[in-house]
Parts: C-alpha cells; structure tokens; sequence
C-alpha cells in the first residue's frame, strides 16, 4: 500500500479553510443586510401606522386636502414596504446562496482534514508493519541461534557418549590382541 504524506496536505488544508473563512465572512455579509433591511421594513411599517393614526384624527377636521395628503403618502410608504419586503426576498435568497457555498466550503475542509487524518493512520500503520518485520526477523534469528546452540549441545553429548569416539589410547571394544593371553587368536 502507496504510504501518503500528509504534509502534501497541509497547503490544502490552509487553502480549504481560508475559502471557508471567507465564505463565513460572505455568509455574514449578506445576513447583515437581510437584518438590515428587514429593520427598514419595519420602520417604515411603523411610520405608516403613524401617518394612519393621524390621518384618523385628521379626518375629523374639515380640511380634506390635508387628509388627502397624508392618504398618499400613506401609499407611498405601503409601496416602499413592499419595495423592501420584495428586496428582503432577494438578499435572503442571496443568503441562501451564500450558505450554499459555506456548507460547501466546510464540506471541502472536512475531506482535506480527512486525508490527512488517513494519510498520517497510513504512515503509523506502516511504521507499525516495519516494526513487527524487524521484531520477527529478530524472533528469528534468536530461534535460529538458540536452535544451533541446542544442536550443538547434543552433538556434543551424543559425541560424547559415543563409544567409537572416546579419548585416545582408551579403548572400548578390544579385539583379540589385547587379551592378556597374548595370543592372536581366540582362545
């Protein structure tokens, strides 16, 4: 198995989690000006129930080109609610989109954190491998020399108990010319 090295990933990774920062930083942008202008919105929604307010006691006075001034203006804060509320929309939409390529952005750190992480188990699974082949090849020699040793004491003690393979001068089996008789042959 191809040993990875995880420091090929390391520039990756930064690059991965810079994208990701900016794109927290897009995120945050755009939710600011969605808040931003739903602020707006309701500002104007609150205006809007002045000017109805005091179009209400308005009504009661004889003047109606006041009241009929306070009606339109009226409808032109009802349209830029709207206005707003159409661009509310948009920007969330455009949030949206943002939290798209955030998720994105975090989902491409995550699988560049991920090959380091198998990169790095790869390397400790190797050097693990390498070191139980040096434990047993040391097993081994070990048993091969105990081995040899331990052949070698039998050698010795079956060589030594070997009648055909005693000391000089000291025989075990005589023949004939031995015999104190002095004769050559059987007596």
């Amino acid at each position: 198995m191809k040993v990875r090295r995880p420091e090929r990933y390391e520039t990756l990774a930064r690059v991965r989690k810079r994208q990701e920062e900016q794109r927290a930083q897009v995120l945050a942008q755009a939710r600011r000006v969605v808040s931003s202008l739903e602020e707006e919105r309701r500002e104007l929604e609150r205006y809007q129930k002045r000017m109805l307010e005091e179009a209400g006691r308005q009504a009661s006075e004889p003047v109606a080109g006041r009241l009929r001034a306070l009606y339109l203006f009226e409808r032109h804060l009802c349209r830029l609610a709207d206005e707003k509320e159409v661009e509310i929309e948009a920007r969330r939409h455009d949030a949206e989109e943002r939290r798209g390529e955030f998720d994105e952005a975090v989902t491409r750190r995550r699988i560049i954190e991920r090959l380091i992480e198998k990169a790095e188990e790869d390397i400790r699974h190797s050097v693990r491998r390498r070191t139980q082949r040096q434990h047993d090849e040391i097993a081994s020699i070990q048993f091969a020399r105990e081995s040899l040793r331990q052949r070698r004491e039998n050698e010795a003690d079956r060589h030594a108990q070997d009648p055909w393979n005693r000391r000089p001068g000291h025989r075990v089996f005589s023949g004939g010319a031995d015999r104190s008789d002095g004769g050559d042959g059987p007596a």
